[in-house]
């Protein structure tokens, strides 16, 4: 690598990191106007910026349909995440309590249709389906142990990200647009 690269590289990645802490920056001025405080979390990481919901917001105990008050939260994720032009995958997360039902026979299923039923939501709402993505972890990636009731609440959990390579791609593109 060149010095230009290496220096142009080192742009890029500012420009990501400020890009991302901006965006969660709007997620939670959207989170505090509309007082979803405590059902509504944000924060940020190497994936991204995150929006991370509760599932007891927008879904009955061991069910993949969403309440009305899940729908009418998608709807208002939906509205805040038109501000942004960024592929966003949507993560579902259980604890650790088996469920062995016919329609899930473990948290792997549940986890995985939580998770495309808010996608469906965001592009039945008018997201492109073509920046969006699914995954389940079932119950592999907790937030704390599954020690107590409290800590598998805080497990049980939607996380909208806006994938910080996409945020890269997108600066990337505005750069070169720039220098020509």
């Amino acid at each position: 690598m060149d010095l230009a690269s290496f220096y142009a590289a080192d742009e890029v990645g500012a420009m990501v990191a400020k890009e991302v802490e901006k965006n969660a920056s709007e997620v939670e001025e959207f989170v505090f106007k509309n007082k979803l405080a405590g059902q509504v979390d944000v924060s940020s990481d190497e994936r991204g910026a995150i929006i991370t919901i509760s599932d007891t917001v927008l879904f009955p105990a061991g069910k993949s349909r969403m309440t009305s008050v899940g729908n009418d939260l998608i709807k208002q994720v939906f509205d805040l995440l038109q501000q942004f032009n960024y592929n966003v995958k949507i993560e579902g997360h259980t604890d650790n309590s088996p469920i062995r039902i016919e329609q899930f026979p473990s948290n792997w299923e549940l986890s995985a249709a939580r998770a495309a039923e808010v996608a469906r939501e965001l592009v039945e709402a008018g997201s492109s389906p073509t920046q969006l993505s699914v995954e389940g972890f079932s119950q592999y990636r907790p937030k704390m142990p599954n020690y107590s009731r409290q800590a598998r609440a805080t497990n049980r959990r939607i996380e909208i990200v806006c994938q910080r390579g996409s945020v890269r791609k997108l600066m990337v593109d505005v750069l070169r647009r720039n220098s020509r």
